[in-house]
C-alpha cells in the first residue's frame, strides 16, 4: 500500500489553478512567464515548480536549476548565474538590473508573484518601467505584466 505525505504547501498548490488561469488571460500562448522557480518545491522529491509545469500552459523564462541542468547546454557557470539571479529576485532581493534582465535578456512578458515569495513584500518590479500590475488575488497571490 502507498500513502502520500502531505506537503506544507499543498493548500497553496490547490489554489494555483485560478492563478494560472489569470496568467493565461494576460499572457499570449507564445509569451514567456517568470515565476519563482522554487515555488512549491517541497511538493516533489526534487526542487521544481510543479504548478508551472502542470498548469501554466505557457513557456517559462527560467524553470529552475534542475530543469536547466537537464534540458540546456548552457555552461555550468551560466546556469549558476541564472539560478542565483532568479532566486534573488523572487526572494525580494532583486536589483533594478535584475528586473531589467528579466524583461530584456530573458524576454519575460509576465511575472507571477505569490504571497509565498519574498518579493511579495519587497517587490523589485514595482519600480520598473517595464512592468505594471495587472491583476491581484487577495491573500493567494497575484502577478504583474
Amino acid at each position: 500500500m502507498w500513502r502520500g505525505v502531505p506537503s506544507p504547501t499543498a493548500g497553496l498548490f490547490a489554489q494555483t489553478p485560478e492563478m494560472w488561469a489569470a496568467v493565461r488571460r494576460h499572457a499570449g500562448a507564445d509569451e514567456r512567464v517568470a515565476n519563482n522557480p522554487l515555488f512549491l518545491q517541497d511538493m516533489t522529491l526534487w526542487p521544481v515548480d510543479i504548478s508551472w509545469a502542470l498548469l501554466a500552459d505557457r513557456r517559462s523564462c527560467y524553470a529552475g536549476r534542475e530543469l536547466t541542468l537537464v534540458y540546456t547546454s548552457l555552461p555550468r557557470p551560466r546556469q549558476e548565474e541564472m539560478d542565483a539571479q532568479f532566486t534573488r529576485v523572487f526572494a525580494g532581493a532583486g536589483t533594478p538590473r535584475d528586473t531589467e534582465d528579466i524583461a530584456t535578456q530573458y524576454d519575460c512578458r509576465v511575472v507571477v508573484l505569490t504571497s509565498a515569495d519574498g518579493a511579495w513584500g519587497n517587490d523589485p518590479f514595482a519600480a520598473s518601467p517595464r512592468f505594471r500590475q495587472v491583476d491581484e488575488m487577495p491573500v493567494r497571490g497575484g502577478f504583474i505584466a
